[in-house]
């Protein structure tokens, strides 16, 4: 990176990406979502 604001636009759209998934996950109705990956604290909430 050669500008500090490329760097937030790249933490923004990793954002976008956490949205769109957890808005599929609640979407298709799911009530548990199985996963060996990490999810993170966003999405236990």
């Amino acid at each position: 990176l050669s500008d500090p604001s490329q760097y937030q636009s790249i933490v923004d759209a990793e954002w976008n990406i956490i949205y769109d998934k957890l808005d599929k996950c609640v979407q298709s109705g799911a009530k548990i979502v199985l996963s060996r990956l990490a999810i993170g604290d966003l999405a236990t909430q």
